[in-house]
């Protein structure tokens, strides 16, 4: 056993009261593996870490959230643009605090990292969508109930569950049409 390798294995102990506790080492202490067949244990954050994925999403991502965002309504003689109404308002101010772009953007960079991205869906007094404020994907779960299948959201573990009225889900590439990977 070299130097190295006893010092890698105080510091990684979760013992060790010296040593600060991360969520890797409570993870290997549970017995829970996060890490890849290389033994790396990888997440989006770390993954950003590389330039050439930050610069991928950030590119993608930056690139799709600057694209114009038209709400059409079907008429009589085709399709035609709105200029105003809920839908076009929301569409040009989707949130209080982020512009379009930034809002977009990081819709984007969630489903580039996470193969999902969610949105709550705030509603106006007539019950048209005002806002939308973007969730965090490790904060939500997706399933289906077991009387008709509608799907559902649990977010926080549970503490809310919403159903498509009140969450936008976007999902990237997937296999069972629930979400993507």
């Amino acid at each position: 056993m070299t130097i190295f390798s006893q010092v890698r294995e105080v510091r990684a102990s979760i013992h060790n009261p010296a040593v600060p506790i991360t969520r890797s080492d409570i993870l290997e202490y549970i017995g829970a593996d996060t890490s890849t067949a290389s033994g790396v244990s990888v997440s989006e954050t770390s993954a950003l870490g590389l330039s050439a994925v930050w610069r991928a999403v950030n590119l993608i991502a930056g690139t799709c959230a600057s694209l114009p965002l038209h709400a059409y309504r079907d008429g009589d003689e085709g399709r035609e643009r709105l200029q105003s109404g809920a839908a076009a308002d929301l569409l040009g101010s989707p949130h209080p605090d982020m512009s379009s772009f930034e809002l977009w953007e990081t819709v984007y960079a969630h489903v580039l990292l996470w193969g999902n991205a969610y949105l709550r869906v705030l509603k106006a007094g007539l019950g048209y969508p005002a806002e939308l404020w973007p969730i965090h994907p490790s904060r939500v779960k997706v399933g289906r109930t077991s009387d008709i299948g509608t799907k559902v959201y649990a977010v926080d573990g549970g503490k809310e569950v919403h159903t498509d009225a009140t969450i936008l889900h976007i999902p990237g590439f997937g296999y069972n049409g629930l979400v993507g990977l």
